[in-house]
Protein backbone atom coordinates (compact mmCIF):
# COMPACT_ATOMS: atom_id res chain seq x y z
CA UNK A 1 0.00 0.00 0.00
CA UNK A 2 1.49 3.11 -0.73
CA UNK A 3 1.98 5.96 1.99
CA UNK A 4 0.19 9.24 2.06
CA UNK A 5 3.60 10.88 0.28
CA UNK A 6 3.86 8.44 -2.22
CA UNK A 7 0.19 9.01 -3.16
CA UNK A 8 0.42 12.59 -3.49
CA UNK A 9 3.96 12.47 -5.41
CA UNK A 10 2.02 10.47 -7.96
CA UNK A 11 -0.91 12.95 -8.69
CA UNK A 12 2.05 15.57 -9.24
CA UNK A 13 0.50 18.93 -9.40
CA UNK A 14 -3.15 17.50 -10.18
CA UNK A 15 -5.44 17.48 -7.02
CA UNK A 16 -5.04 15.29 -4.58
CA UNK A 17 -8.08 13.75 -3.22
CA UNK A 18 -9.01 12.33 0.86
CA UNK A 19 -12.15 11.29 1.43
CA UNK A 20 -12.21 11.58 5.58
CA UNK A 21 -14.53 8.87 6.42
CA UNK A 22 -16.19 9.00 9.70
CA UNK A 23 -17.01 4.54 10.98
CA UNK A 24 -20.45 3.79 11.75
CA UNK A 25 -21.70 3.09 15.11
CA UNK A 26 -22.38 -0.48 14.37
CA UNK A 27 -20.76 -3.42 13.00
CA UNK A 28 -22.92 -4.23 9.99
CA UNK A 29 -20.92 -4.11 6.78
CA UNK A 30 -24.26 -2.48 5.37
CA UNK A 31 -22.91 0.57 7.03
CA UNK A 32 -19.77 0.73 4.85
CA UNK A 33 -21.36 0.35 1.81
CA UNK A 34 -21.74 3.59 0.74
CA UNK A 35 -18.32 4.53 0.69
CA UNK A 36 -17.27 1.99 -1.87
CA UNK A 37 -19.71 4.34 -4.42
CA UNK A 38 -16.82 7.05 -4.47
CA UNK A 39 -13.55 7.11 -6.00
CA UNK A 40 -11.01 9.41 -4.04
CA UNK A 41 -7.26 8.80 -4.35
CA UNK A 42 -7.34 8.01 -0.70
CA UNK A 43 -9.91 7.15 2.23
CA UNK A 44 -8.57 8.58 5.41
CA UNK A 45 -10.86 6.59 8.24
CA UNK A 46 -10.99 8.81 11.68
CA UNK A 47 -10.83 7.27 15.48
CA UNK A 48 -14.08 7.86 17.89
CA UNK A 49 -15.06 11.62 16.03
CA UNK A 50 -17.17 13.12 18.30
CA UNK A 51 -15.81 11.01 21.17
CA UNK A 52 -18.41 8.23 20.32
CA UNK A 53 -18.39 4.91 20.63
CA UNK A 54 -17.65 3.67 16.63
CA UNK A 55 -16.57 0.80 14.75
CA UNK A 56 -12.87 0.27 15.18
CA UNK A 57 -10.90 2.68 12.28
CA UNK A 58 -8.25 0.07 12.01
CA UNK A 59 -10.82 -2.90 10.99
CA UNK A 60 -13.03 0.00 8.90
CA UNK A 61 -10.16 0.73 6.94
CA UNK A 62 -9.17 -2.59 6.24
CA UNK A 63 -12.66 -3.32 4.95
CA UNK A 64 -13.05 -0.06 2.81
CA UNK A 65 -9.40 -0.54 1.09
CA UNK A 66 -10.50 -4.62 0.68
CA UNK A 67 -13.66 -3.75 -1.16
CA UNK A 68 -12.46 -0.65 -2.81
CA UNK A 69 -8.96 -1.23 -3.45
CA UNK A 70 -8.58 2.17 -2.62
CA UNK A 71 -5.25 3.10 -0.63
CA UNK A 72 -6.56 3.91 3.22
CA UNK A 73 -5.03 5.41 6.19
CA UNK A 74 -6.60 5.81 9.26
CA UNK A 75 -6.06 7.82 12.65
CA UNK A 76 -5.90 6.47 16.45
CA UNK A 77 -5.93 7.99 19.96
CA UNK A 78 -4.31 7.36 22.76
CA UNK A 79 -6.95 8.97 24.86
CA UNK A 80 -8.61 5.71 25.38
CA UNK A 81 -5.52 2.79 25.12
CA UNK A 82 -2.69 2.44 27.39
CA UNK A 83 0.67 1.42 25.76
CA UNK A 84 -0.03 -2.38 25.42
CA UNK A 85 -3.82 -1.83 23.94
CA UNK A 86 -1.75 0.65 21.49
CA UNK A 87 0.67 -1.47 20.49
CA UNK A 88 -1.63 -4.40 19.99
CA UNK A 89 -3.57 -2.50 17.78
CA UNK A 90 -0.80 -1.39 15.61
CA UNK A 91 0.28 -4.76 14.93
CA UNK A 92 -2.76 -5.98 14.32
CA UNK A 93 -2.80 -3.43 10.97
CA UNK A 94 0.79 -4.64 10.40
CA UNK A 95 -0.99 -8.19 9.96
CA UNK A 96 -3.99 -6.58 7.52
CA UNK A 97 -1.38 -4.51 5.56
CA UNK A 98 -2.24 -1.05 6.65
CA UNK A 99 1.06 0.33 7.17
CA UNK A 100 -0.01 3.37 9.14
Amino acid sequence: MKSVIEAINKRGRKPFYLCDFSPPKGGNADLLLECCDLNPDMFMVAYAPGKAVRLNPIFAANWIHSKTNIPTIFTISTRDMNKNAMQGLLLGAELMGLPN
